[in-house]
C-alpha cells in the first residue's frame, strides 16, 4: 500500500495538526499490516505545486484523505470525488454537511475522527471488492457535480434573475 499526499504551502496550527494526524495514521497503518495481512504502508508528502501534479496523483488514487477539522468546505474531498476517488474525511464541518452525503441512496465515501476511524475506514476500502468501491466512486463522481463550475452559474443566474429582471425572464 503506498499513500501519497500533496500539503498546502500553507504553514499554519491546522497544517500542523494535518501532520500530524498523517503520521500518526502511518505508525498506526505500519502497527495494523501485521495484523491485518496488508502490505506495509509507504508514504511521500509533496507541495502542491502545479494542477496537473493533482491530476496525477488523484488519476491512480483509490482513496481521498481529509483531515482538516472544521473546514468549512474541503474543496479537496470534491475533487477525490470527481476523480473516482473515495473520499476518507473529517467528520466535521463541510465534508459532514454537504459533501459526504448520500446520493441516490448509494454511499459516497467515509467519514472518520479519530487515527483509529481513518486507519478502518482504509482497510475498508482496500479490502472492499472492486464492484463496491466502483459503485462507490460513481456516486461520489455524481455528488461532485453538484459542485461544479457550471453548476454554480446556474444556480446563480437561478437566483439573481428574479432581482435583476424584476421577476419576469
Amino acid at each position: 500500500m503506498t499513500i501519497r499526499g500533496l500539503l498546502d504551502n500553507r504553514v499554519d496550527s491546522d497544517f500542523c495538526a494535518a501532520f500530524e494526524s498523517w503520521r500518526d495514521l502511518l505508525i498506526y497503518l505500519l502497527d495494523l499490516s501485521e495484523l491485518t495481512g496488508l502490505e506495509p504502508a509507504s508514504s511521500a508528502l509533496t507541495g502542491h505545486r502545479v494542477f496537473s501534479d493533482l491530476v496525477t496523483l488523484l488519476g491512480g488514487a483509490v482513496a481521498g484523505i481529509h483531515f482538516m477539522t472544521d473546514e468549512h468546505f474541503g474543496i479537496s474531498v470534491v475533487e477525490y470525488m470527481a476523480a473516482g476517488a473515495i473520499p476518507i474525511a473529517h467528520n466535521s464541518a463541510g465534508p459532514r454537511m454537504d459533501i459526504v452525503l448520500p446520493e441516490d441512496s448509494k454511499q459516497t465515501g467515509f467519514l472518520a475522527q479519530s487515527v483509529e476511524e481513518y486507519a478502518e475506514a482504509i482497510i475498508e476500502v482496500i479490502k472492499m471488492p472492486e464492484n463496491e468501491r466502483l459503485e462507490i466512486a460513481v456516486a461520489a463522481r455524481k455528488r461532485a457535480s453538484m459542485f461544479s463550475e457550471q453548476r454554480f452559474y446556474e444556480d446563480f443566474k437561478a437566483a439573481v434573475r428574479p432581482i435583476i429582471c424584476d421577476g419576469t425572464k
